[in-house]
C-alpha cells in the first residue's frame, strides 16, 4: 500500500493486535515533515 504525501495516516489494532511495517526514504537536511499535535481523539 503506498499512501501519498499530504495524507495524514492513523492505525488501530483489533483485539489480535495487529503487525505494521513502515519503508520510508532517508531523512534528507531538508525534512519536509509536519507533525500535528493532538490530532487523534477518542
Amino acid at each position: 500500500m503506498r499512501i501519498g504525501p499530504g495524507v495524514w495516516r492513523c492505525a488501530e489494532a483489533g483485539p489480535d493486535g495487529m503487525q505494521l511495517l513502515a519503508v520510508g526514504a532517508p531523512v534528507a537536511d531538508a525534512n519536509d515533515a509536519v507533525i500535528e499535535q493532538g490530532w487523534w481523539t477518542d
